[in-house]
């Protein structure tokens, strides 16, 4: 009777692993990447919605967020006055390739193809309500 116990615990544990190895492990890791800044240089907030679409998978990512406006002491690149936030993008064996696209107050998006590589940063700016987008690999 114990040898029987012995056996299908040891086939359990084979069957386990076999899944572990083949299932689990080779699924792509979600990673925040990349970074977007968003520097608002308007006097007044607003309303911006990011949206990626991989060209591949079709996947998509959509945030909206309020973004407030420029402090009196703004000054380009200054990392405390921009809204960061992290895009989860699914790292592969490839640098994925994507639609971007920035709508500012629900106007027409501004549109980009980018290649995201690892380590990305994505700098928006919005000056008179219109976004200007610039992509960075470190």
């Amino acid at each position: 009777m114990n040898n029987k116990k012995i056996i299908f615990q040891s086939f359990f544990l084979i069957i386990l692993f076999w899944l572990v190895i083949s299932v689990i492990i080779p699924l792509p890791i979600e990673k925040s990447l990349p970074l977007v800044s968003i520097y608002n240089q308007d006097q007044i907030p607003h309303n911006v919605t990011i949206e990626m679409k991989d060209s591949d998978t079709n996947l998509i990512y959509k945030n909206t967020l309020l973004v407030e406006q420029k402090t009196p002491y703004y000054v380009e690149r200054d990392w405390a006055t921009a809204v960061k936030i992290y895009i989860p993008i699914l790292l592969t064996d490839r640098a994925p390739d994507y639609d971007f696209n920035v709508s500012i107050d629900a106007n027409p998006p501004t549109h980009s193809k980018l290649l995201f590589p690892q380590g990305s940063i994505i700098d928006i700016h919005i000056i008179n309500s219109t976004s200007r987008i610039s992509s960075t690999g470190i």
